[in-house]
């Protein structure tokens, strides 16, 4: 006699999913407001299937993590990644790495 078994796979998010405002308020919180506009164009093409478990700033580059392996989405995170190194974290405007303290940040001019 065989036995067939169909089992159900469902996933188990070991990490909390942050929505779009959470990872809007830790990076202005921790940052500024100059990379909202790039968290927002994270979340506007997130697809649906995946999801951020953290938004944060290292090495002077805003960074995501997220819950699978997506080379084509993390294609993009490697684009949002490149963009904020040319963009003040505070305002906005044109930035670039600059060390404060010893701690990385991309800066403008009026942010040094």
């Amino acid at each position: 006699m065989k036995w067939k078994r169909k089992f159900k796979i469902k996933k188990i998010y070991l990490l909390p999913m942050w929505t779009r405002d959470k990872s809007k308020s830790w990076i202005k919180k921790t940052c500024g407001t100059g990379w909202l506009k790039l968290v927002d164009e994270v979340y506007d093409k997130l697809p649906n299937d995946l999801h951020i478990n953290q938004a944060y700033q290292k090495w002077g580059l805003l960074m995501f993590d997220i819950d699978e392996d997506n080379q084509e989405f993390e294609s993009f995170l490697e684009i949002i990644k490149i963009k904020s190194s040319e963009t003040c974290e505070i305002c906005g405007s044109q930035g670039k790495e600059v060390t404060i303290e010893n701690w990385i940040h991309t800066r403008c001019i009026d942010h040094v």
